[in-house]
């Protein structure tokens, strides 16, 4: 469903503007505001008052060519639909956040997909930790705000610290516990980030997964978002313990995030690496996964995952990253990053823009300069939405061109 809109005041709802004629609101009829316009007067007060209503909303200038994003003060009730189609532009926070204030607003965040990692078995831990910390309604004025943007917010679970199958646990406790804590807070579903590199070497990953996904899917029910973030890695060697896990999968995941980096061991730098093929039995590109997995998954299902960081192997500069994907024509599905610092999201938005923008392709090479295009407030034109089309909007130039246009018209009037 999309976020509802109320018929109020010099409004914007899915692309038309609704301008309040008089007292009535959109309740008045077409021919009395035909006769309030033949007034100059009253065609340039309106003229102005649409660019004024448009330049307010300058921080969230980019919407979803297939839904419109909600006005910062609208308080979503549910999920817009279109956000659960691609492309995935996805980004963890990790941090420990000490308040509600401090945490980042939706709009501030050109990532339409965000999860919350910290959650471990045994413990809650960074921002999974303090979401859980807030209070109700605390959570639910988070969770409204990404929602009021067209943006998901989804709990990252386990991770490279978290050796969940060998230290022996229940799967469907594991299971049920986490679909308890996406469903009370009101997240948007989970993301399983399965490291236990123990289990997947003496074989025992396998079964544990497959018990533990199965009680996962029946407890979040319908309409939840689950994905997995796998280390490239494990969808190969002899065993292939992810290809024999996620194969029959399709209908439950709606996509995968594939870490193609693994602690400096194998990097995918190149463009033949990411999207061909790594020459290597344990390390398998994302075409080689796409058909090990075969069935319903496409390589469109897997989203490559890379580091933000510059000290971790495997990070690609937004250059790189971008110039591989059109070096292969590779059609940039989606793209998640290990991590977003919620004091200053400028770093992980920066980033994205310049991958997006470069991977415009023109004979195999990027067609445009890559170039900052991230802040709503820079001199490029803001893409801060995210998912589908991008509509750009130009807000000095709008509000110029709205001006001298209101003007011209008076004066033929006059």
């Amino acid at each position: 469903m999309h976020p509802s809109h109320s018929c109020m005041s010099d409004e914007y709802t899915r692309g038309c503007y609704k301008p309040a004629f008089s007292a009535g609101g959109c309740s008045t009829s077409l021919s009395s505001a035909s006769q309030n316009m033949r007034n100059p007067l009253t065609l340039l007060s309106f003229a102005i008052t649409a660019v004024a209503a448009q330049s307010s909303s300058s921080a969230v200038s980019t919407s979803y060519a297939s839904g419109a994003v909600a006005s910062g003060n609208a308080t979503a009730t549910s999920l817009n639909s279109t956000a659960a189609a691609g492309p995935y532009w996805h980004t963890f926070i990790n941090d420990t956040i000490a308040n509600a204030t401090l945490w980042p607003k939706a709009r501030t965040i050109d990532f339409n997909k965000v999860s919350l990692a910290g959650y471990r078995s045994n413990e809650l831990r960074g921002a999974a930790g303090s979401f859980a910390n807030l209070t109700a309604e605390e959570r639910k004025a988070i969770v409204d705000d990404f929602h009021a943007h067209n943006k998901t917010l989804r709990v990252s679970a386990f991770g490279a610290n978290d050796n969940v199958t060998s230290n022996g646990t229940d799967p469907e406790v594991v299971a049920t516990n986490l679909a308890a804590y996406a469903k009370q807070n009101g997240l948007d579903g989970v993301d399983i980030n399965y490291e236990d590199r123990g289990a997947i070497a003496n074989g025992s990953a396998v079964d544990w997964l497959e018990t533990f996904h199965a009680k996962l899917v029946t407890e979040l029910g319908e309409g939840s978002e689950l994905t997995y973030s796998p280390v490239g890695s494990f969808f190969g060697g002899s065993d292939a313990p992810f290809v024999r896990f996620l194969s029959n999968k399709k209908k439950d995941v709606k996509w995968l995030m594939i870490q193609f980096y693994d602690r400096g061991r194998f990097n995918w730098t190149t463009p033949e690496q990411l999207f061909e093929t790594t020459g290597q039995e344990e390390f398998k590109s994302r075409a080689e996964i796409a058909q090990l997995l075969g069935g319903e998954w496409t390589e469109n299902d897997l989203v490559v995952q890379k580091p933000l960081q510059e000290n971790q192997p495997g990070r690609m500069s937004a250059e790189d990253l971008a110039a591989a994907f059109c070096a292969k024509n590779e059609t940039l599905n989606g793209l998640s990053v290990w991590r977003l610092n919620y004091a200053n999201v400028t770093t992980a938005n920066d980033y994205l823009a310049r991958v997006r923008t470069a991977a415009t392709c023109k004979d195999g090479k990027p067609a445009s300069p890559v170039a900052n295009v991230s802040s709503p407030n820079a001199s490029a034109p803001a893409t801060t939405g995210t998912g589908g089309a991008v509509v750009v909007s130009f807000n000095g130039l709008t509000a110029a061109a709205g001006i001298i246009v209101a003007l011209a018209a008076c004066a033929l009037i006059l």
